[in-house]
């Protein structure tokens, strides 16, 4: 036993001192029986003050005091990892996320617990990468984006990042939406082998529902005014199959904020990717576009259900080329004025349509008279005042316009060179072809067994085959063709239709072809049709039995309308160009490019084919064509990845390497010297990555002439996904509560109960500093019995006793 009644001090043990004790007090007893009687000034006081303060001092000596200092161990905090599920799914919730739930609930845990545990944070999804613990604590961390919760991986990867020592603990917050969770026992069994739980920190409603979400659409980058636009739409959905549901194509202001409603397609929802299509006519006034599918009940992320479209307006001017073969006052020079010169002619035939396409600023035209003869002579305004009265002479001149209208024109007025340039045009370059009634049209124009007769949706008679009755077209079918669209109101069109006026004659056709052509309208009251619509390779045309000019259809030209004027034919006639025209822009190209689909899944080949043409607008070999990727968006600082590989076969720039085609990395592509096809293979990346849905790139083609830039073109790409996380977002606790089970670990629900687990960790001790210091082994102790000893010697000697 050791005698310390203060902790800070040791004392030597009774038993050690009791023999020492007992001999000295022996000692003492044998000399005072044997000695002789003390003398009286033996026991002075002086001397036996000293005698008490040696054996004081002996007997602190002999006792031993030690003082004891106590240095306790360096503390270890426990040491905990939380995985953080970093996964799209953890984007779902509303009004709060997955995501923002679980960091929230961590946030307040750790303040909670005050510092008791060493706690790091991970994120993990298709890797396992650390979290800046600042970042955590301002809400700053960047926003999940992996397709995969990979589990397993990112329990192998932690394992390899620990110490010597085990941690106390593993914490998962997920919502369960993993991969493999069939493999629940390989992840469990070292943390089990280990002694190490693993806790769970379930997050995401567990109630029935589900999740639709527009996952991205494919649309044009610039379109024509009155264009019809189509946009390729892909949902994904999960747990409404068969639900019915409405997908809103909007115009948005700058703002914003919802103009109107642009069209609405009622949707049959199924689980899966489900793609579909909605149009609309472009409008100077359509920018920013939104697709919006109003969320069903239940929807986990009624976030995802807006996807931004934005289209620009492509300002070209439509070029219109008309030939007029009618013959009236105006349609030919008035005595005494040359061809060369201008005048007023507002009294033509040709003028009420010349005018009402003028009247378009996104539209020119350009007028030519046929004689008699058959000869095509220009009509000269003060625009085309420097240019001669002779018809196009080149491909390349006729190839400039983007439709042509033969108004009453017969077939000599197009030599059969020209005829040939046409159908190419037509077919293979999307030019557009109208033929207007009148006695030298169609079959009375002798153009039956030509060109012009195959490329328009119906089959003339072989005879002359003006019919002088007076005809008036109405529209036909329920819905109206968007060239008989008047106004935005469709009972105030059908109104304005039902006024169209009488022309004086109508030219009969033997039928409308039943494979290409389309009936728009027949003659009111019923009978043969007057208006057929139909296209001719990536052409358009369009054949209207009634004149289009003043003089059969004075009326129909100059007052169709309101108020004595001819505001609706003007309106008819442009939405018919505009109609004839929306695939014309590629006839002017010297480069025209084109992929094999709209869209692509990871893993496919883009196939990229392009033409080159030269002056005279004929296929050539000579240039040489370069593509290079550009994203399609940037959301931020840095570039997305790239999808594209490298095609086996090309040249690559000297210092260029790696097995993905960088941004911004020419690629020359490969030219065929029989056919004159530039062609490329393009394969994509078998995975997007940040588990993306889609993701869109550019493909910028430039034709080059040696160093010289011929032309230009732009493709759009789409590459649509389909992720794992994304086939069923439905969080899965059960999976996480067998996690938590297999592994001894708990289930933790609130900040309040992740923060108690953490402070209910042992914190681990090591070994005391002790050190041990004597306290008799002092100078002043030591000095003191020597002056004590001193002094009783001198003390004796006083009383003379030595």
């Amino acid at each position: 036993m050791t005698l310390s009644p203060d902790p800070n001090l040791s004392f030597s043990p009774v038993w050690a001192v009791l023999p020492w004790l007992a001999g000295a007090v022996a000692l003492l007893t044998v000399v005072w029986l044997r000695g002789a009687a003390a003398l009286p000034r033996s026991r002075h006081w002086a001397l036996w003050a000293c005698r008490a303060g040696v054996l004081g001092a002996l007997a602190v000596i002999v006792v031993n005091p030690v003082h004891v200092a106590v240095t306790p161990a360096a503390a270890h905090r426990p040491e905990v990892h939380v995985l953080l599920d970093a996964s799209q799914s953890m984007k779902l919730g509303a009004p709060e996320t997955r995501w923002q739930e679980a960091t929230a609930l961590l946030r307040a845990a750790l303040e909670k617990q005050e510092g008791h545990a060493d706690v790091r944070v991970h994120r993990f999804g298709e890797r396992l990468v650390a979290v800046d613990p600042a970042l955590l604590r301002t809400g700053d961390l960047p926003p999940p984006a992996d397709a995969d919760s990979q589990l397993l991986s990112a329990f192998r990867q932690l394992g390899g990042r620990l110490g010597r020592e085990a941690p106390a603990a593993v914490i998962v917050a997920s919502d369960g939406r993993v991969r493999d969770p069939d493999k629940l026992g390989e992840m469990a069994a070292p943390w089990k082998k280990m002694q190490v739980p693993v806790h769970v920190v379930p997050v995401g409603r567990a109630a029935a529902g589900g999740d639709v979400a527009v996952v991205a659409a494919v649309a044009p980058a610039k379109a024509r005014k009155q264009a019809q636009v189509t946009v390729d739409v892909f949902l994904r959905s999960f747990g409404f199959a068969g639900r019915r549901a409405e997908l809103q194509l909007q115009a948005l202001a700058d703002n914003g904020t919802v103009r109107r409603t642009l069209t609405a397609l009622p949707v049959t929802l199924r689980d899966g990717v489900q793609p579909l299509t909605v149009a609309f006519r472009m409008e100077p006034d359509i920018k920013k576009l939104r697709l919006h599918l109003p969320p069903p009940a239940g929807d986990l992320a009624p976030a995802n259900n807006d996807f931004p479209v934005e289209i620009e307006l492509d300002r070209t001017k439509i070029r219109v080329l008309v030939l007029d073969g009618s013959d009236a006052p105006g349609s030919v020079p008035r005595p005494g004025r040359p061809f060369d010169e201008f005048a007023d002619d507002s009294d033509a035939p040709y003028a009420p349509l010349r005018d009402a396409l003028l009247a378009d600023p996104d539209v020119q035209c350009t007028v030519y008279h046929v004689t008699a003869g058959g000869e095509p002579r220009r009509v000269l305004s003060r625009e085309t005042a420097h240019l001669g009265p002779a018809f196009p002479r080149s491909a390349a001149e006729l190839l400039a316009y983007d439709a042509l209208v033969l108004s009453n024109a017969p077939r000599a007025a197009l030599s059969d060179e020209v005829l040939g340039w046409v159908e190419e045009w037509i077919g293979k370059r999307g030019g557009g072809l109208l033929m207007a009634g009148g006695p030298r049209a169609f079959g009375g124009g002798a153009w039956q067994g030509t060109a012009v007769e195959r490329m328009l949706p119906v089959e003339f008679t072989a005879a002359p085959d003006w019919d002088a009755t007076p005809a008036s077209p109405e529209p036909t079918g329920a819905d109206l063709h968007p060239i008989w669209r008047l106004f935005d109101d469709e009972r105030a069109t059908r109104v304005a239709l039902k006024a169209l006026p009488e022309s004086a004659g109508r030219n009969t056709w033997t039928r409308v072809k039943p494979q290409s052509g389309t009936v728009l309208g027949a003659q009111k009251g019923g009978g043969a049709p007057l208006l057929a619509v139909g296209v001719y390779g990536r052409g358009r045309t369009m054949a209207l039995a009634a004149p289009l000019t003043a003089a059969w259809a004075p009326q129909f030209a100059r007052a169709w309308g309101e108020a004595g004027d001819n505001r609706h034919f003007a309106k008819f006639a442009r939405n018919a160009i505009y109609w004839l025209t929306e695939d014309s822009a590629i006839g002017r190209r010297r480069l025209v490019a084109s992929t094999d689909k709209r869209y692509y899944r990871p893993g496919e080949t883009v196939s990229l084919s392009a033409q080159t043409f030269d002056e005279s607008a004929t296929r050539t070999g000579r240039y040489r064509v370069v593509a290079l990727l550009e994203p399609k968006q940037l959301d931020g600082a840095e570039l997305p990845a790239s999808v594209v590989k490298w095609p086996a076969g090309r040249p690559r720039a000297p210092g260029e390497s790696g097995p993905l085609v960088g941004w911004g990395e020419e690629i020359e592509l490969h030219l065929d010297p029989e056919t004159k096809e530039h062609t490329l293979p393009l394969p994509l990346v078998e995975a997007l990555t940040a588990g993306s849905s889609g993701q869109a790139f550019k493909l910028e083609l430039t034709a080059y002439e040696g160093g010289t830039q011929i032309d230009s073109s732009s493709l759009d790409v789409q590459v649509l996904s389909d992720p794992h996380e994304a086939q069923n977002p439905l969080p899965d606790r059960e999976f996480l509560k067998a996690l938590a089970a297999a592994t001894g670990g708990r289930e933790l629900t609130d900040a309040a109960a992740l923060a108690g687990a953490l402070q209910a960790l042992s914190v681990p001790g090591g070994p005391e500093d002790v050190r041990r210091t004597p306290l008799w082994s002092r100078e002043w102790l030591l000095g003191a019995l020597l002056g004590l000893l001193a002094v009783e010697w001198f003390v004796r000697r006083w009383l003379g006793l030595a």
